[in-house]
Protein backbone atom coordinates (compact mmCIF):
# COMPACT_ATOMS: atom_id res chain seq x y z
CA UNK A 1 0.00 0.00 0.00
CA UNK A 2 1.38 3.34 -0.79
CA UNK A 3 1.60 5.91 1.57
CA UNK A 4 -1.10 8.26 -0.06
CA UNK A 5 -3.51 5.57 0.13
CA UNK A 6 -5.79 5.75 2.91
CA UNK A 7 -6.08 2.05 5.01
CA UNK A 8 -8.99 0.18 3.94
CA UNK A 9 -11.79 0.06 6.66
CA UNK A 10 -15.02 -2.22 7.30
CA UNK A 11 -17.17 -1.08 10.06
CA UNK A 12 -19.56 -4.63 9.18
CA UNK A 13 -16.16 -6.78 9.76
CA UNK A 14 -17.55 -8.17 13.31
CA UNK A 15 -20.09 -10.87 13.09
CA UNK A 16 -22.11 -8.70 15.69
CA UNK A 17 -22.78 -5.94 13.07
CA UNK A 18 -24.18 -8.46 9.91
CA UNK A 19 -27.67 -8.51 11.84
CA UNK A 20 -29.88 -11.37 11.06
CA UNK A 21 -29.43 -14.86 9.72
CA UNK A 22 -32.07 -15.11 7.51
CA UNK A 23 -31.61 -18.68 5.57
CA UNK A 24 -34.52 -20.92 5.36
CA UNK A 25 -32.60 -23.77 7.13
CA UNK A 26 -31.07 -21.57 10.31
CA UNK A 27 -27.84 -22.58 9.51
CA UNK A 28 -26.09 -18.98 9.30
CA UNK A 29 -25.18 -19.05 6.05
CA UNK A 30 -26.68 -15.54 5.26
CA UNK A 31 -27.47 -12.57 7.19
CA UNK A 32 -28.67 -9.45 6.51
CA UNK A 33 -28.86 -6.03 8.30
CA UNK A 34 -31.10 -3.38 7.37
CA UNK A 35 -29.24 0.10 6.10
CA UNK A 36 -32.63 1.60 4.46
CA UNK A 37 -36.12 0.97 5.05
CA UNK A 38 -37.78 0.16 1.70
CA UNK A 39 -41.70 0.22 0.87
CA UNK A 40 -44.78 -1.05 1.95
CA UNK A 41 -45.79 -4.36 0.48
CA UNK A 42 -44.60 -7.54 -1.20
CA UNK A 43 -41.10 -8.49 -2.30
CA UNK A 44 -40.03 -9.55 -5.27
CA UNK A 45 -41.29 -13.51 -6.47
CA UNK A 46 -39.05 -16.04 -7.84
CA UNK A 47 -38.60 -16.01 -11.57
CA UNK A 48 -39.15 -11.87 -11.86
CA UNK A 49 -36.67 -10.12 -13.14
CA UNK A 50 -35.05 -7.43 -10.54
CA UNK A 51 -33.03 -4.33 -10.86
CA UNK A 52 -30.42 -3.78 -8.41
CA UNK A 53 -27.71 -2.18 -7.58
CA UNK A 54 -24.49 -2.94 -5.42
CA UNK A 55 -21.16 -2.63 -3.97
CA UNK A 56 -19.64 -6.03 -3.24
CA UNK A 57 -16.28 -6.18 -0.45
CA UNK A 58 -14.30 -8.58 1.19
CA UNK A 59 -14.43 -8.63 4.98
CA UNK A 60 -11.51 -6.74 5.56
CA UNK A 61 -13.53 -3.62 3.62
CA UNK A 62 -11.25 -4.82 0.00
CA UNK A 63 -14.05 -3.33 -2.58
CA UNK A 64 -13.95 -6.27 -5.65
CA UNK A 65 -17.27 -5.11 -7.45
CA UNK A 66 -19.65 -2.25 -7.78
CA UNK A 67 -22.52 -1.14 -10.08
CA UNK A 68 -22.70 2.09 -8.33
CA UNK A 69 -18.69 2.69 -9.81
CA UNK A 70 -20.11 1.53 -13.28
CA UNK A 71 -23.14 3.35 -12.78
CA UNK A 72 -24.62 0.13 -14.58
CA UNK A 73 -27.60 -1.11 -12.73
CA UNK A 74 -27.82 -4.87 -12.30
CA UNK A 75 -30.42 -6.97 -13.49
CA UNK A 76 -30.89 -10.80 -12.87
CA UNK A 77 -34.06 -13.63 -12.83
CA UNK A 78 -34.59 -14.44 -8.67
CA UNK A 79 -34.70 -17.38 -7.83
CA UNK A 80 -33.13 -18.88 -10.96
CA UNK A 81 -29.79 -20.05 -10.13
CA UNK A 82 -28.55 -16.64 -12.11
CA UNK A 83 -26.41 -15.43 -9.29
CA UNK A 84 -25.05 -16.66 -5.67
CA UNK A 85 -27.27 -18.21 -3.50
CA UNK A 86 -26.76 -15.78 -0.81
CA UNK A 87 -28.37 -13.44 -3.22
CA UNK A 88 -31.15 -15.39 -4.54
CA UNK A 89 -32.11 -15.67 -0.78
CA UNK A 90 -31.61 -12.17 0.14
CA UNK A 91 -32.80 -10.23 -2.10
CA UNK A 92 -36.02 -11.85 -2.38
CA UNK A 93 -36.48 -10.99 1.46
CA UNK A 94 -36.23 -7.46 0.36
CA UNK A 95 -38.87 -4.82 -0.29
CA UNK A 96 -38.65 -2.02 -2.97
CA UNK A 97 -36.56 0.58 -2.12
CA UNK A 98 -34.87 -0.90 0.55
CA UNK A 99 -30.87 -1.23 1.05
CA UNK A 100 -29.51 -3.83 2.93
CA UNK A 101 -26.06 -5.36 3.81
CA UNK A 102 -26.07 -9.35 2.35
CA UNK A 103 -23.20 -11.20 4.11
CA UNK A 104 -22.65 -14.43 2.43
CA UNK A 105 -20.67 -17.34 3.94
CA UNK A 106 -18.62 -19.24 1.72
CA UNK A 107 -21.36 -21.87 0.96
CA UNK A 108 -23.90 -18.91 0.09
CA UNK A 109 -21.19 -17.28 -1.99
CA UNK A 110 -18.18 -18.70 -4.35
CA UNK A 111 -17.73 -21.86 -1.86
CA UNK A 112 -14.20 -23.71 -1.74
CA UNK A 113 -13.08 -22.01 -5.12
CA UNK A 114 -13.98 -18.62 -4.99
CA UNK A 115 -13.04 -15.91 -7.98
CA UNK A 116 -9.76 -15.58 -8.41
CA UNK A 117 -7.53 -12.85 -8.63
CA UNK A 118 -10.18 -10.89 -6.64
CA UNK A 119 -12.33 -13.02 -4.22
CA UNK A 120 -10.18 -15.80 -2.70
CA UNK A 121 -10.69 -18.95 -1.94
CA UNK A 122 -13.56 -19.88 1.18
CA UNK A 123 -14.20 -16.08 1.52
CA UNK A 124 -16.68 -14.95 3.43
CA UNK A 125 -18.42 -11.90 1.03
CA UNK A 126 -20.05 -8.54 1.89
CA UNK A 127 -22.82 -6.82 -0.46
CA UNK A 128 -24.33 -3.67 0.06
CA UNK A 129 -27.74 -4.47 -2.13
CA UNK A 130 -30.30 -1.91 -3.06
CA UNK A 131 -33.63 -3.27 -4.78
CA UNK A 132 -34.41 -0.78 -7.63
CA UNK A 133 -37.43 -2.65 -9.02
CA UNK A 134 -38.69 -5.45 -10.49
CA UNK A 135 -40.83 -6.37 -13.51
CA UNK A 136 -42.54 -10.42 -14.41
CA UNK A 137 -40.78 -12.97 -16.13
CA UNK A 138 -40.59 -12.96 -19.68
CA UNK A 139 -42.29 -16.18 -20.59
CA UNK A 140 -42.64 -15.84 -24.42
CA UNK A 141 -40.85 -18.28 -25.83
CA UNK A 142 -38.81 -15.92 -28.21
CA UNK A 143 -37.86 -14.00 -25.26
CA UNK A 144 -39.73 -10.80 -26.75
CA UNK A 145 -41.27 -9.48 -23.62
CA UNK A 146 -44.42 -9.80 -24.50
CA UNK A 147 -45.92 -12.02 -21.66
CA UNK A 148 -44.52 -11.22 -18.07
CA UNK A 149 -45.71 -12.44 -15.27
CA UNK A 150 -45.50 -12.54 -11.94
CA UNK A 151 -46.59 -15.34 -8.73
CA UNK A 152 -49.10 -14.33 -6.65
CA UNK A 153 -49.51 -17.82 -5.16
CA UNK A 154 -47.38 -21.19 -5.44
CA UNK A 155 -50.34 -23.39 -5.78
CA UNK A 156 -50.12 -26.80 -5.03
CA UNK A 157 -46.57 -28.59 -3.61
CA UNK A 158 -47.65 -32.34 -3.85
CA UNK A 159 -48.74 -31.57 -7.57
CA UNK A 160 -46.04 -31.21 -10.38
CA UNK A 161 -48.04 -31.78 -12.88
CA UNK A 162 -48.94 -28.44 -15.58
CA UNK A 163 -51.60 -28.81 -18.30
CA UNK A 164 -50.65 -29.37 -21.46
CA UNK A 165 -51.86 -28.26 -25.18
CA UNK A 166 -55.62 -30.27 -24.83
CA UNK A 167 -55.98 -30.26 -21.21
CA UNK A 168 -59.41 -28.98 -20.11
CA UNK A 169 -58.60 -26.47 -17.75
CA UNK A 170 -61.14 -24.80 -15.07
CA UNK A 171 -59.90 -20.91 -14.57
CA UNK A 172 -60.73 -17.77 -12.74
CA UNK A 173 -59.97 -14.83 -14.43
CA UNK A 174 -59.96 -10.87 -13.65
CA UNK A 175 -58.92 -8.56 -16.79
CA UNK A 176 -57.90 -5.13 -16.54
CA UNK A 177 -56.95 -1.92 -19.05
CA UNK A 178 -55.50 0.88 -17.65
CA UNK A 179 -56.43 -0.13 -14.33
CA UNK A 180 -60.12 -0.80 -14.80
CA UNK A 181 -61.83 -3.96 -14.57
CA UNK A 182 -62.97 -5.16 -17.75
CA UNK A 183 -62.85 -9.36 -17.66
CA UNK A 184 -64.04 -10.93 -14.45
CA UNK A 185 -65.09 -14.79 -14.76
CA UNK A 186 -64.73 -18.37 -14.24
CA UNK A 187 -63.69 -20.26 -17.45
CA UNK A 188 -63.69 -23.74 -18.15
CA UNK A 189 -61.99 -24.60 -21.75
CA UNK A 190 -59.84 -26.92 -23.04
CA UNK A 191 -56.41 -25.36 -23.56
CA UNK A 192 -55.72 -24.21 -27.46
CA UNK A 193 -58.78 -23.74 -28.46
CA UNK A 194 -59.42 -20.51 -25.62
CA UNK A 195 -60.11 -18.31 -28.27
CA UNK A 196 -63.64 -19.70 -28.59
CA UNK A 197 -64.14 -18.03 -25.28
CA UNK A 198 -62.09 -14.62 -25.85
CA UNK A 199 -59.10 -16.22 -24.23
CA UNK A 200 -56.02 -14.48 -24.80
CA UNK A 201 -53.10 -15.86 -25.78
CA UNK A 202 -51.19 -14.80 -23.22
CA UNK A 203 -53.03 -16.49 -20.73
CA UNK A 204 -52.74 -19.92 -22.77
CA UNK A 205 -49.27 -19.30 -22.48
CA UNK A 206 -48.87 -18.73 -18.59
CA UNK A 207 -51.54 -22.11 -17.91
CA UNK A 208 -48.56 -24.63 -19.66
CA UNK A 209 -46.24 -23.05 -16.81
CA UNK A 210 -48.93 -23.47 -14.03
CA UNK A 211 -49.81 -25.66 -11.79
CA UNK A 212 -53.15 -26.34 -9.86
CA UNK A 213 -53.98 -23.64 -7.68
CA UNK A 214 -51.50 -21.23 -8.48
CA UNK A 215 -52.44 -17.62 -9.05
CA UNK A 216 -50.30 -15.54 -10.71
CA UNK A 217 -50.49 -11.71 -12.56
CA UNK A 218 -49.88 -11.49 -15.97
CA UNK A 219 -48.89 -8.12 -18.45
CA UNK A 220 -49.72 -9.08 -21.75
CA UNK A 221 -48.97 -7.01 -24.71
CA UNK A 222 -51.26 -5.82 -27.73
CA UNK A 223 -49.83 -9.34 -30.50
CA UNK A 224 -50.29 -11.55 -27.46
CA UNK A 225 -53.87 -10.47 -26.08
CA UNK A 226 -56.37 -8.85 -28.50
CA UNK A 227 -53.70 -7.44 -31.02
CA UNK A 228 -54.75 -4.92 -34.07
CA UNK A 229 -58.51 -5.84 -33.74
CA UNK A 230 -59.35 -5.42 -30.11
CA UNK A 231 -62.44 -6.78 -28.06
CA UNK A 232 -65.92 -5.37 -29.07
CA UNK A 233 -67.34 -7.73 -25.94
CA UNK A 234 -65.32 -6.24 -23.51
CA UNK A 235 -64.73 -2.61 -25.08
CA UNK A 236 -60.97 -3.43 -25.55
CA UNK A 237 -59.55 -1.07 -28.51
CA UNK A 238 -57.32 -2.10 -30.94
CA UNK A 239 -53.01 -2.20 -29.81
CA UNK A 240 -54.26 -2.49 -26.00
CA UNK A 241 -52.07 -4.13 -23.62
CA UNK A 242 -53.71 -5.82 -20.79
CA UNK A 243 -53.42 -7.12 -17.55
CA UNK A 244 -54.58 -10.34 -16.63
CA UNK A 245 -55.04 -12.45 -13.03
CA UNK A 246 -55.19 -15.91 -13.75
CA UNK A 247 -55.84 -18.65 -11.04
CA UNK A 248 -55.43 -22.21 -12.23
CA UNK A 249 -58.26 -23.78 -9.87
CA UNK A 250 -58.22 -26.98 -11.55
CA UNK A 251 -57.61 -28.97 -15.09
CA UNK A 252 -57.63 -33.04 -16.08
CA UNK A 253 -54.21 -34.29 -17.38
CA UNK A 254 -54.29 -35.60 -20.37
CA UNK A 255 -53.07 -39.28 -21.63
CA UNK A 256 -49.52 -39.58 -22.39
CA UNK A 257 -48.11 -41.95 -24.70
CA UNK A 258 -47.67 -44.65 -21.92
CA UNK A 259 -51.25 -44.07 -20.87
CA UNK A 260 -53.14 -45.86 -23.51
CA UNK A 261 -53.96 -49.23 -22.58
CA UNK A 262 -54.34 -50.11 -26.58
CA UNK A 263 -54.25 -48.93 -29.96
CA UNK A 264 -58.24 -48.60 -29.65
CA UNK A 265 -57.99 -46.00 -27.40
CA UNK A 266 -56.05 -44.07 -29.42
CA UNK A 267 -58.17 -44.16 -32.62
CA UNK A 268 -61.65 -43.08 -30.38
CA UNK A 269 -59.96 -40.28 -28.92
CA UNK A 270 -57.90 -38.97 -32.37
CA UNK A 271 -61.55 -39.50 -33.91
CA UNK A 272 -62.76 -37.31 -31.21
CA UNK A 273 -60.28 -34.68 -31.61
CA UNK A 274 -60.44 -34.85 -35.15
CA UNK A 275 -64.47 -34.08 -35.20
CA UNK A 276 -64.02 -31.29 -33.19
CA UNK A 277 -61.25 -29.58 -35.81
CA UNK A 278 -63.72 -30.76 -38.35
CA UNK A 279 -66.47 -28.82 -37.21
CA UNK A 280 -63.96 -25.65 -36.67
CA UNK A 281 -62.90 -26.42 -40.05
CA UNK A 282 -67.02 -25.94 -41.26
CA UNK A 283 -66.57 -22.58 -39.41
CA UNK A 284 -63.90 -21.26 -41.26
CA UNK A 285 -61.58 -21.16 -38.23
CA UNK A 286 -58.66 -22.53 -40.10
CA UNK A 287 -55.69 -21.71 -37.73
CA UNK A 288 -57.73 -23.35 -34.72
CA UNK A 289 -58.56 -26.61 -36.90
CA UNK A 290 -55.13 -26.72 -37.76
CA UNK A 291 -54.08 -27.27 -34.00
CA UNK A 292 -56.81 -29.01 -33.27
CA UNK A 293 -55.98 -31.96 -36.67
CA UNK A 294 -52.04 -31.83 -35.38
CA UNK A 295 -53.15 -32.68 -31.85
CA UNK A 296 -55.41 -35.65 -33.01
CA UNK A 297 -52.54 -37.01 -35.08
CA UNK A 298 -49.83 -36.62 -32.45
CA UNK A 299 -52.09 -39.21 -30.88
CA UNK A 300 -51.56 -41.55 -33.52
CA UNK A 301 -48.25 -41.04 -34.50
CA UNK A 302 -46.49 -43.62 -35.77
CA UNK A 303 -43.14 -43.01 -33.53
CA UNK A 304 -45.82 -43.82 -30.31
CA UNK A 305 -46.26 -47.03 -32.13
CA UNK A 306 -43.89 -49.87 -31.93
CA UNK A 307 -46.23 -52.82 -33.32
CA UNK A 308 -46.81 -53.37 -37.01
CA UNK A 309 -50.50 -54.50 -36.33
CA UNK A 310 -51.04 -51.31 -34.49
CA UNK A 311 -49.33 -49.14 -37.00
CA UNK A 312 -52.15 -50.88 -39.25
CA UNK A 313 -54.90 -50.23 -37.07
CA UNK A 314 -53.93 -46.45 -36.99
CA UNK A 315 -53.34 -45.91 -40.78
CA UNK A 316 -57.03 -44.82 -41.65
CA UNK A 317 -57.31 -42.59 -39.21
CA UNK A 318 -53.47 -40.71 -39.49
CA UNK A 319 -54.31 -40.86 -43.69
CA UNK A 320 -57.54 -38.98 -42.85
CA UNK A 321 -56.07 -36.11 -40.55
CA UNK A 322 -52.86 -35.48 -42.79
CA UNK A 323 -55.54 -35.13 -45.93
CA UNK A 324 -57.58 -32.56 -43.95
CA UNK A 325 -54.44 -30.78 -42.97
CA UNK A 326 -54.02 -30.16 -46.39
CA UNK A 327 -57.61 -28.85 -46.81
CA UNK A 328 -56.58 -26.89 -43.93
CA UNK A 329 -53.40 -25.22 -45.55
CA UNK A 330 -55.09 -24.59 -48.57
CA UNK A 331 -57.42 -22.87 -46.92
CA UNK A 332 -55.02 -20.50 -45.38
CA UNK A 333 -53.17 -20.44 -48.62
CA UNK A 334 -49.57 -22.47 -47.70
CA UNK A 335 -49.38 -24.14 -51.05
CA UNK A 336 -45.75 -25.60 -49.72
CA UNK A 337 -47.36 -27.63 -46.26
CA UNK A 338 -50.39 -28.24 -48.63
CA UNK A 339 -47.99 -30.33 -50.84
CA UNK A 340 -46.14 -31.34 -48.15
CA UNK A 341 -49.13 -32.96 -46.26
CA UNK A 342 -50.90 -34.71 -49.29
CA UNK A 343 -47.78 -36.14 -50.19
CA UNK A 344 -47.48 -38.05 -47.24
CA UNK A 345 -50.67 -39.36 -47.76
CA UNK A 346 -50.13 -40.14 -51.29
CA UNK A 347 -46.87 -41.91 -50.41
CA UNK A 348 -49.11 -44.54 -48.25
CA UNK A 349 -52.14 -44.24 -50.81
CA UNK A 350 -50.97 -43.36 -54.33
CA UNK A 351 -54.63 -43.44 -55.70
CA UNK A 352 -56.10 -41.18 -52.81
CA UNK A 353 -58.34 -38.79 -55.30
CA UNK A 354 -58.72 -36.10 -52.46
CA UNK A 355 -55.02 -35.72 -52.03
CA UNK A 356 -54.32 -35.83 -55.78
CA UNK A 357 -56.89 -33.12 -56.13
CA UNK A 358 -55.83 -31.20 -53.04
CA UNK A 359 -51.97 -31.24 -54.49
CA UNK A 360 -53.56 -29.91 -57.54
CA UNK A 361 -54.89 -27.09 -55.71
CA UNK A 362 -51.80 -26.60 -53.54
CA UNK A 363 -49.42 -26.10 -57.02
CA UNK A 364 -51.85 -23.76 -58.48
CA UNK A 365 -51.18 -21.51 -55.60
CA UNK A 366 -47.55 -21.99 -56.06
CA UNK A 367 -48.11 -21.14 -59.95
CA UNK A 368 -46.88 -24.85 -60.67
CA UNK A 369 -49.36 -24.76 -63.30
CA UNK A 370 -47.56 -27.77 -65.39
CA UNK A 371 -47.53 -30.38 -62.09
CA UNK A 372 -50.73 -29.43 -61.36
CA UNK A 373 -52.57 -30.32 -64.85
CA UNK A 374 -50.07 -33.67 -64.28
CA UNK A 375 -52.20 -34.15 -60.84
CA UNK A 376 -55.77 -32.98 -62.00
CA UNK A 377 -54.62 -35.77 -64.89
CA UNK A 378 -54.19 -38.41 -62.43
CA UNK A 379 -57.48 -37.74 -60.70
CA UNK A 380 -59.51 -38.03 -64.31
CA UNK A 381 -57.79 -41.40 -64.82
CA UNK A 382 -58.67 -42.73 -61.43
CA UNK A 383 -62.60 -41.09 -61.65
CA UNK A 384 -63.38 -39.65 -65.25
CA UNK A 385 -66.24 -37.67 -64.45
CA UNK A 386 -64.99 -36.16 -61.80
CA UNK A 387 -66.23 -32.30 -62.30
CA UNK A 388 -64.31 -30.56 -60.24
CA UNK A 389 -60.96 -32.21 -61.54
CA UNK A 390 -62.16 -31.45 -65.12
CA UNK A 391 -62.58 -27.81 -64.11
CA UNK A 392 -59.84 -27.59 -62.75
CA UNK A 393 -57.79 -28.97 -65.57
CA UNK A 394 -58.62 -26.38 -68.31
CA UNK A 395 -58.42 -23.91 -65.83
CA UNK A 396 -54.88 -25.09 -64.94
CA UNK A 397 -54.15 -25.72 -68.92
CA UNK A 398 -55.45 -22.04 -68.90
CA UNK A 399 -53.11 -20.43 -66.75
CA UNK A 400 -50.16 -22.98 -67.94
CA UNK A 401 -50.33 -21.37 -71.45
CA UNK A 402 -50.54 -17.64 -70.41
CA UNK A 403 -47.56 -18.48 -68.15
CA UNK A 404 -45.31 -19.09 -70.87
CA UNK A 405 -46.56 -16.64 -73.38
CA UNK A 406 -45.51 -14.15 -70.44
CA UNK A 407 -41.94 -15.82 -70.08
CA UNK A 408 -41.36 -15.77 -73.29
CA UNK A 409 -42.14 -12.21 -73.83
CA UNK A 410 -39.86 -11.18 -70.34
CA UNK A 411 -37.39 -13.43 -72.33
CA UNK A 412 -37.18 -11.57 -75.84
CA UNK A 413 -37.18 -8.36 -73.85
CA UNK A 414 -34.07 -9.37 -72.16
CA UNK A 415 -32.26 -11.11 -75.51
CA UNK A 416 -33.19 -7.33 -77.48
CA UNK A 417 -31.75 -5.40 -74.40
CA UNK A 418 -28.31 -7.88 -74.54
CA UNK A 419 -28.35 -7.37 -78.22
CA UNK A 420 -28.45 -3.94 -77.75
CA UNK A 421 -26.17 -3.39 -75.31
CA UNK A 422 -23.65 -5.38 -77.29
CA UNK A 423 -23.91 -3.41 -80.37
CA UNK A 424 -23.57 0.34 -78.76
CA UNK A 425 -20.72 0.21 -76.26
CA UNK A 426 -22.26 2.84 -73.51
CA UNK A 427 -20.82 5.90 -72.46
CA UNK A 428 -21.38 8.42 -69.49
CA UNK A 429 -24.36 10.36 -71.72
CA UNK A 430 -26.00 7.00 -72.54
CA UNK A 431 -26.42 6.43 -68.62
CA UNK A 432 -30.64 8.27 -68.35
CA UNK A 433 -30.87 6.37 -71.79
CA UNK A 434 -29.98 3.15 -70.37
CA UNK A 435 -31.56 3.30 -66.84
CA UNK A 436 -35.23 4.02 -69.00
CA UNK A 437 -34.16 0.87 -71.24
CA UNK A 438 -33.88 -1.15 -68.09
CA UNK A 439 -37.36 -0.14 -67.08
CA UNK A 440 -39.83 -2.98 -67.68
CA UNK A 441 -43.84 -2.96 -67.43
CA UNK A 442 -43.53 -7.00 -66.15
CA UNK A 443 -47.32 -6.89 -67.31
CA UNK A 444 -47.97 -10.42 -69.16
CA UNK A 445 -46.02 -11.56 -65.51
CA UNK A 446 -48.13 -9.41 -62.93
CA UNK A 447 -51.07 -10.78 -64.75
CA UNK A 448 -50.44 -14.48 -63.73
CA UNK A 449 -49.51 -13.29 -60.22
CA UNK A 450 -52.61 -11.66 -60.17
CA UNK A 451 -54.33 -14.80 -60.67
CA UNK A 452 -53.41 -16.50 -58.05
CA UNK A 453 -55.78 -15.25 -55.75
CA UNK A 454 -58.54 -15.70 -58.26
CA UNK A 455 -57.35 -19.31 -58.95
CA UNK A 456 -57.08 -20.13 -55.16
CA UNK A 457 -61.07 -19.04 -54.72
CA UNK A 458 -62.08 -20.76 -57.66
CA UNK A 459 -60.25 -23.73 -56.78
CA UNK A 460 -62.03 -24.12 -52.55
CA UNK A 461 -64.78 -23.31 -53.66
CA UNK A 462 -65.40 -26.37 -55.81
CA UNK A 463 -63.49 -28.33 -53.24
CA UNK A 464 -65.45 -31.97 -51.86
CA UNK A 465 -65.91 -31.60 -48.28
CA UNK A 466 -63.28 -32.73 -45.34
CA UNK A 467 -62.92 -36.41 -44.56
Amino acid sequence: MSEEQEPVTNIYADEKEWGEDITPEEDKGLYKRILKEGEEGEGPPDGCKVNVHYTGRLLDGTVFDSSRERNEVFSFNLGKKAVIKGWDVGVKSMRKGEQALLTCRPEYAYGEAGQPPKIPTNATLQFDVELLSWEGEDITSNKDGGVRRLLLEKGSESDYYKPKEGSQCEIYIIGKLDGQVFDEREVDFILGEGSECNIVDGIEIALKEMKKGQKVLLEIKPEYAFGVEGCKDFNVPPRAAVSYEVNLKNFIKIKENWDYENTGERVTEATDIKERGTNYFKQGKYSLALKVYKRALSVVDESHLYKDEDKAATADIRLALQSNLGAVYLKMNDGSEAIAACNTVLEKNPSNIKALFRRGQANIILQEFSDAVSDFEECLKLDPENKAAKSRIVFAKQKLKAFKVAEKRHYAKIFERLSEELKNEPDEDDNETKDEEETTNGDDSSAVDGNKQEAMDTATSEEKNED
